[in-house]
């Protein structure tokens, strides 16, 4: 009787293995050919491609589609020291003329639409020429796709979407890009989120180009960025940043004067038409440059409406947030509960900012200043039924008349809630204890 030669991929629901379509896991030939040939095989089965740990040459273009599931060795996914040294599933990208290392393009009819449902797994993406290797991942039209576990190495871009909808990227590591890390090409980008990513040795961790809405990013690092951690178009709408950590950004020999953490409004083809309410920051810590002050500042805006940021730290820097004086509108950049800034050093106009600030610390600054900013110490919430303002002044509520029943300073309200006609709100008009209230 003949004897067929089993493979992996023979397994009912097993893993399409690359292995058997004639991959090279030593890296000596190119194994272009049959990665590809196991992706279309895994596409018509709706199985997922399987690459073992190893060294494997990509010379040309991967093309995935919808609902392609391709992952690395779950043993060796991950490298050492920010993936310098890899014990990873490791492919090098050649190409001869730019090209992307996976593409994306629709396959199942009837006709072309967003890829669905993707997910890339367990690998060490690195590149030899990144004027040649463009992007590591070209998300076009991609929605609801799944990237883990990933180092992007020497790409011109590490990522690239463009009109992309509720993507997934965890734990992604992208470094030593020729251009920037992430690269939101302005398609309407909406609701991606980014979880415990690097961006690292690079001269822009993530540009927005336009109007992206959503995007979140959250316990991510930037670190030795050259110039920008974050580049915002004024056309997006509520990027969030939580929990994040920033060290020596700008970052180089000689980084560039208006260097920045984030960099709001200065995208090309912002206008003011454009502005959009685009940047919500969320503790982490935020140091610039280690060896000496560089760079504009931790927030340098142009074009904005708005911007809130809240329960950071932030260190090394010239400015905290350094504002256009045309272009950025009065009062659009909150700052919550964030001490240590001196009006005199740290905010270079204070007119475009408004906050709230604990325990009454508001440092350096004149009174029209400090008027802008709502203090929790003494302008605050006593209660569910009141509201308590400076020097004890209230304004409170409850059943029966206040005259001889309640103490409050004159200026003081009270509205009654079993009151009627002419006995509804109460003023207290004289006296120092529980009397002087009148009816109006």
């Amino acid at each position: 009787m003949a004897l067929t030669k089993a493979s992996f991929s023979m397994i009912t629901g097993a893993y399409f293995n690359v292995l058997d379509y004639g991959a090279d896991p030593t890296g000596v030939a190119s194994s272009t050919a049959a990665f590809q040939a196991a992706i279309e095989a895994a596409q018509l089965s709706a199985r997922p491609v399987y690459i073992p740990a190893g060294f494997y040459l990509i010379t040309d273009t991967l093309t995935v589609y919808n609902g392609t599931q391709i992952t690395g060795d779950t043993n060796f996914s991950y490298g050492q020291g920010f993936g310098r040294q890899v014990y990873a599933t490791t492919i090098t990208f050649t190409p001869a003329t730019a090209k992307p290392l996976f593409n994306y393009a629709w396959k199942t009819a009837p006709s072309p639409g967003p890829v669905f449902h993707t997910s890339i797994e367990n690998l060490f993406l690195a590149a030899t020429d990144p004027t040649k290797a463009t992007y590591g991942l070209k998300l076009n039209a991609v929605i609801y796709a799944n990237y883990k576990n990933l180092t992007f190495e020497n790409f011109n871009v590490g990522v690239y979407c463009n009109n992309t909808i509720n993507n997934r990227f965890e734990n992604c590591f992208i470094t030593d890009s020729a251009y920037v890390c992430v690269d939101y090409a302005g398609a309407a980008e909406t609701t991606d989120v980014w979880e415990q990513c690097t961006f690292f040795g690079s001269p822009v961790g993530v540009r927005f180009n336009g109007p992206a809405v959503g995007v979140r990013f959250d316990n991510c690092l930037w670190e030795q960025i050259e110039y920008y951690g974050m580049d915002i178009s004024s056309r997006c709408q509520s990027i969030m940043v939580t929990n994040a950590y920033c060290e020596d950004v700008p970052f180089g020999a000689s980084p560039p004067a208006d260097g920045c953490m984030f960099r709001v409004g200065q995208v090309a083809g912002d206008s003011a038409a454009d502005i959009q309410n685009h940047l919500i920051v969320i503790g982490g810590q935020f140091n610039g440059r280690n060896a000496g002050i560089a760079g504009a500042g931790l927030f340098d805006v142009d074009l904005c409406w708005g911007i809130y940021a809240g329960g950071f730290a932030a260190n090394r820097w010239p400015y905290i947030i350094k504002t256009d004086v045309t272009n950025t509108q009065p009062n659009s950049i909150v700052l919550g509960s964030y001490q240590g800034i001196s009006w005199t050093s740290n905010i270079s106009d204070i007119t475009k900012v408004c906050g709230i600030y604990p325990n009454g610390v508001l440092n350096t600054g004149s009174f029209s200043e400090s008027a802008k900013f709502f203090n929790v110490a003494v302008n605050n919430i006593v209660n569910a039924s009141g509201y308590e303002y400076t020097n004890g002044v209230f304004w409170n509520s409850g059943v029966g008349t206040p005259e001889g029943a309640v103490t409050a300073p004159v200026g003081s309200l009270w509205s009654r809630t079993n009151g009627g006609a002419g006995t509804s709100l109460y003023v207290k008009e004289s006296g120092t204890g529980n009397t002087g209230w009148v009816a109006k």
